[in-house]
């Protein structure tokens, strides 16, 4: 489970929809700031957030951990593992629901169609990226909070619009050849 970083929003999601947070810890007030803050941003980059919000990380590493212990305590047996969490994951955490990180993705998809990515650092202006692919803006991203995230952000953005572009491009080929089609970038408010 080390390796599943970027599945710890999937863990939270877990604890937070099996109430497994304890909320009479006022010890850690921040941490529950935290999470309520997690809990409205899930809303906008649902389960699979990929690096597009910030994780609590002790809570995932709480979830993780349990599934570790119960990894060693039976043996090393994945099969016995996924026996014992397998109602608490698999609404959220199903082989077919883990997806490549988006600024992973961008890139693979643009270098097939051998197109130049570029992302522009606006961290210190407004706490946002800009994605520009072969020099056209194609995607925006902020987080006030954390730099990757906004990085992260914009590239999900970049992502939504260059394959709609390019899904809208391949269907128009034949009738609308040399139109331009303008992406939906996302706005900083």
């Amino acid at each position: 489970m080390a390796g599943v970083e970027a599945n710890q929003s999937m863990f939270l999601s877990v604890m937070a929809m099996t109430n497994l947070v304890c909320k009479n810890n006022r010890k850690h007030l921040s941490k529950h700031e935290q999470i309520g803050q997690f809990s409205e941003e899930i809303q906008r980059y649902p389960l699979h957030s990929n690096g597009l919000i910030e994780v609590p990380k002790a809570l995932a590493d709480l979830v993780e951990t349990t599934i570790g212990a119960v990894f060693i305590d039976t043996n090393f047996s994945i099969d016995l593992v996924w026996k014992v969490f397998k109602d608490l994951l698999e609404p959220i955490i199903r082989q077919e629901t883990l997806k490549i990180h988006p600024v992973t993705q961008l890139y693979e998809v643009c270098q097939k169609r051998n197109l130049k990515v570029k992302f522009v650092d606006l961290w210190k202006e407004n706490t946002g990226f800009d994605v520009f692919v072969d020099d056209q803006l194609v995607g925006r991203g902020k987080c006030s909070l954390k730099k990757e995230i906004a990085h992260n952000r914009a590239a999900k953005d970049a992502l939504d619009n260059i394959l709609r572009i390019l899904d809208q491009k391949h269907t128009h080929s034949n009738t609308d050849e040399g139109r331009t089609i303008k992406p939906k970038v996302e706005h900083y408010s």
